[in-house]
């Protein structure tokens, strides 16, 4: 991995604050150039294309239980998790194949959305996110490639709450509040089925609209953004305002 192209960032799961975590991975998202502002809020740098690598990484090392410290490559143009570093210094990545996007990284042999993950988002609700459970998938992505045949399953578990805590969390403020509310809590908050179907399958629907007054117009070339609309906007009669 060129340390050229990476954005580092190390966060001590269990005695870090996370309040702050996420302002320091969105701080790092707009970088020190912003690419431009919607409504004040501001926007990620252009979309470079799933098999393009991103005009640059952000690579945090999550540290966790039992000395684990695995790295987590996040793509600074859309947010998405894309690869992760085992206890050996071996990367993997969230892709059914190889691709030129790190190309030095295993291929997991599947892809990093919901569906791959946990057979959908709505299953999402059926996890925990707090501190201990973001430990615990540390440790299983830190050890990951050490037994064989390795928990499919649980390593996928694994990925989706480190997808929820960093890229849902960094993009929405509804998906932060409900990470946050829990993180101390032994158990983990839990997210609800309204938030997920609104704020995490509706993603699409917001990185490329811009709202303008009670109008909407595409934001061209399509980028996203952290928030859409200062002011609050209906959709499906649920008011959306999105504030990073």
């Amino acid at each position: 991995m060129g340390s050229r192209d990476f954005t580092k960032n190390t966060k001590n799961i269990l005695f870090d604050s996370y309040a702050k975590f996420i302002k320091d991975l969105r701080a790092e998202l707009i970088g020190a150039n912003p690419v431009g502002k919607v409504k004040q809020r501001s926007i990620l740098t252009k979309q470079t294309g799933k098999d393009k690598p991103p005009p640059k990484w952000i690579e945090v090392e999550l540290v966790g239980k039992g000395g684990a410290k695995p790295k987590v490559a996040i793509r600074r143009d859309n947010v998405y998790v894309f690869a992760f570093s085992n206890a050996d210094g071996n990367w993997y990545k969230l892709t059914e194949a190889k691709t030129d996007v790190l190309p030095d990284a295993l291929p997991l042999g599947f892809e990093g959305n919901y569906n791959k993950l946990v057979g959908g988002a709505a299953n999402l609700a059926n996890l925990k996110f707090g501190k201990f459970s973001t430990s615990s998938a540390a440790v299983i992505l830190w050890n990951h490639g050490k037994k064989k045949p390795y928990d499919d399953a649980e390593l996928k578990r694994a990925l989706a709450t480190i997808c929820v805590v960093l890229s849902e969390a960094a993009r929405m403020a509804p998906m932060y509040n409900a990470v946050n509310d829990g993180w101390e809590t032994p158990a983990g908050g839990t997210i609800t089925a309204g938030d997920i179907k609104y704020y995490i399958t509706g993603w699409s629907d917001w990185f490329c609209v811009e709202a303008t007054g009670s109008s909407t117009a595409v934001v061209a070339p399509r980028r996203l953004s952290l928030a859409v609309a200062a002011a609050p906007r209906r959709r499906h009669g649920r008011t959306v305002e999105l504030v990073i």
